[in-house]
């Protein structure tokens, strides 16, 4: 996953807690545990974005404790902080069982994200869904 993925699904992850989906306690625990490595990620890039606005940077008019990009350097700016947010990362996820999720994932719907979020932590266990066959 890249970090901008690993930003959306933090977003997710407060949007589905927000709810107070009745999920069982084995899927809460799967997502703190995530959401904790997520957070790891998230901390590291937003240093190295810290790091490039002091770097193309200048001390703001309005608050002279903060920097601000000017418009000048915006284009190099944005450039280095796509190539950071493109970084791929490795996160040993803790793998969601989607039997456990079943019940809930009304509850979920309008989530933002929630697909990513699907396609990076759930596991398939459902092994009584009827098999689509391939027609010729």
């Amino acid at each position: 996953m890249t970090n901008a993925e690993a930003q959306s699904l933090i977003n997710c992850f407060d949007e589905i807690s927000s709810r107070n989906a009745n999920l069982p306690v084995q899927v809460w625990y799967a997502l703190a545990k995530n959401k904790e490595k997520l957070d790891s990620v998230f901390k590291l890039c937003e240093k190295a974005r810290i790091n490039l606005v002091e770097k193309y940077g200048a001390p703001d008019e309005k608050n002279p404790n903060s920097k601000k990009v000017a418009e000048d350097k915006m284009p190099e700016f944005q450039k280095e902080y796509i190539e950071l947010l493109d970084i791929e990362v490795e996160i040993d996820v803790h793998k969601i069982k989607l039997s456990l999720m079943e019940k809930e994932v009304k509850s979920m719907q309008g989530v933002r994200g929630i697909y990513m979020f699907f396609s990076h932590f759930i596991e398939d266990d459902l092994t009584d869904a009827p098999k689509m066959e391939v027609v010729k």
